[in-house]
């Protein structure tokens, strides 16, 4: 009876033992490894950078990149990540993946075709557009109606950079059969010299006038007068409209 006793309490014995130990391997082994597992870390932020070093900045952390897409975006050259989630500084566990987008550059713009229409709304559509109207020149075309855009530094539908520039060719009509003075009333002073620099001529005298309801620099008036002869010592006299109540000559 008393070794069976003794058989007994070895076994209960062996047992609590081994039950101790193996609270004690959780406790130091497996629970530590598990804890380890599940830890959380915070996300780096990886926008702005290429895929090779973001690869990089989150290897230690186990995270996977994985490309989604792509984006057009002026704040970052082509192949940089733009966008990222999850978000740079969120918390999140090891292993997790994180899917980002890459810039393709600034989205170009598209030059419209402008031909056709007065240079004010051809710099409206420009601006519309997302480019600047650049500078303007006159030039006679058999095509194209007096006062409207006859040819454009940018051809139509070209995809190019925004807030480039597109300079401009305004029509002066058709050029004149006979070496007559052309009527320059009503045009802006740059257009006129420009198309009496075509003919061969040059502007005299310009006497600056006041004009209600009249736009400054816009011809009032011209001697010799529109149809008559001449010659290439030919001068033209222009009286101009200003803004204001005295009148001033100077020669140009």
């Amino acid at each position: 009876m008393k070794d069976f006793l003794k058989t007994k309490t070895g076994i209960i014995t062996a047992f609590l033992l081994s039950g101790i130990f193996l609270i004690g391997i959780m406790d130091f082994l497996v629970m530590p490894l598990y804890v380890k597992h599940g830890r959380e870390f915070e996300m780096p932020d990886l926008v702005g950078k290429n895929t090779d070093e973001a690869r990089q900045a989150v290897r230690d952390f186990g995270f996977d990149i994985v490309v989604t897409d792509s984006v057009y975006t002026p704040d970052y050259p082509p192949g940089i990540i733009a966008e990222q989630l999850p978000a740079p500084f969120a918390t999140v566990k090891k292993g997790r993946r994180v899917y980002v987008r890459l810039s393709i550059g600034e989205q170009p713009a598209t030059v419209p075709n402008i031909q056709g229409i007065s240079p004010r709304e051809a710099e409206l559509t420009l601006r519309a557009y997302n480019l600047e109207p650049g500078y303007t020149t006159y030039e006679y075309s058999d095509y194209y109606l007096d006062g409207t855009v006859c040819r454009q530094s940018l051809p139509p539908g070209q995809p190019v950079r925004q807030n480039s520039r597109v300079n401009i060719a305004v029509s002066l009509g058709e050029m004149p059969g006979q070496r007559k003075i052309p009527n320059l009333i009503g045009k802006s002073l740059d257009a006129a010299t420009q198309q009496l620099k075509l003919l061969g001529l040059s502007v005299g005298s310009v006497i600056y006038e006041a004009g209600s309801n009249i736009l400054p620099m816009t011809i009032l008036n011209q001697s010799p007068g529109a149809g008559s002869a001449l010659d290439e010592h030919t001068t033209v006299d222009l009286v101009v409209s200003k803004i204001g109540s005295d009148s001033s000559a100077a020669g140009y």
